[in-house]
């Protein structure tokens, strides 16, 4: 599979010395969250919004070039996933520029592509598997142990950055970028959620429109009302609030109180995590089966080579095929014992 197949193929771009404002217009223009920089018509490297929130209190006029944070590292149209996607981790990028052949920008491909790629493949697995486990009413079924979506909210809540509503924009940049967080949870004077700020708010509402943070209160820009899960619920009920709401991180609750966050990136990372060491046992167990058929196979031909030879002893002298008949038998006794 080559990433030119799995790439968006539509990839906005911005040139290097225009001013981050205008930048991030063309993101709010474009509904994107990514732009690849040219400079001389060439890729110089990709601009995310969350760039933009590191140098939004800078003034509108600053450029897009001085801004930029992600250096050129394209990979080509013809180029395998399996390449792409270890140029990501080698790069500690979520996501890469594709170029044609010329050079020129041909489309973009993020982390999130490859994931719903790879989720429709493991669906698929999923199903294989389904269709052979017992039936419901099979009582010597084995019970399943708690799956990563099963478990609560509790087992993957981290601790959160939460603001007051009426504090400053600036005040969230600075923790965004001390945290090294995508957003902050907003709350009202009790300390109950009230909204969400993200990078992208700060970039759209902020930054695109000249607005200076400093004076800018969280309450004006704030995605509202917060949407948030109980702690005791399981990750599937907090991953499927998350898709109806098209929301990537879930204030999480206990007893009304804030307690932490569930991000999209954090059960992205558990689960892989299960998925590898899935993987790995997956592959002792191929490794062991065959170095067990491997062998059998080894004392099969061993065996009947043996046989083959105690046959051909028949037209040696009597006294002469007797002794080494008598080895031979042996060692094929030794083999036997070796099978069982």
């Amino acid at each position: 599979m080559s990433v030119e197949t799995y790439c968006r193929r539509t990839v906005a771009t911005v040139v290097a010395d225009e001013a981050i404002r205008e930048a991030a217009q063309r993101m709010e223009q474009d509904g994107v969250g990514i732009l690849a920089v040219l400079e001389d018509g060439n890729a110089a490297g990709v601009l995310a919004d969350r760039d933009l929130v590191l140098h939004a209190a800078e003034g509108p006029r600053f450029k897009v070039s001085d801004a930029l944070s992600t250096p050129a590292i394209p990979v080509a149209t013809d180029a395998s996933l399996e390449q792409a996607v270890d140029l990501m981790v080698r790069s500690r990028l979520r996501r890469l520029l594709v170029i044609d052949g010329e050079g020129r920008p041909y489309g973009v491909l993020e982390l999130d592509d490859l994931v719903r790629l790879f989720g429709r493949e493991i669906a698929c697995l999923s199903e294989v598997a389904g269709a052979q486990l017992p039936s419901p009413s099979d009582s010597s079924a084995p019970v399943a142990e708690p799956t990563v979506v099963g478990r609560p909210a509790t087992h993957y809540s981290k601790e959160v950055v939460a603001l007051r509503s009426d504090v400053p924009v600036q005040r969230a940049i600075e923790e965004m970028k001390k945290q090294v967080v995508g957003s902050v949870v907003v709350t009202d004077g009790q300390e109950e959620p009230v909204g969400m700020v993200t990078d992208r708010d700060i970039a759209l509402r902020i930054v695109a429109r000249g607005e200076d943070p400093k004076v800018v209160k969280l309450s004006t820009i704030m995605s509202s009302p917060a949407i948030t899960c109980d702690a005791m619920q399981p990750m599937e009920k907090i991953a499927e609030t998350m898709r109806e709401h098209g929301v990537r991180r879930i204030p999480i609750l206990r007893d009304g109180r804030l307690t932490g966050i569930v991000s999209y990136d954090d059960l992205l990372v558990v689960l892989g995590e299960e998925l590898h060491k899935l993987g790995r046992a997956v592959a002792r167990d191929v490794q062991r089966e065959s170095r067990v058929a491997g062998a059998e196979e080894m004392r099969s031909r061993a065996s009947e080579a043996l046989r083959e030879a105690a046959q051909q002893l028949g037209e040696l002298g009597e006294e002469t095929a007797r002794k080494l008949k008598e080895e031979v038998d042996s060692v094929r006794s030794r083999l036997r014992r070796s099978k069982d």
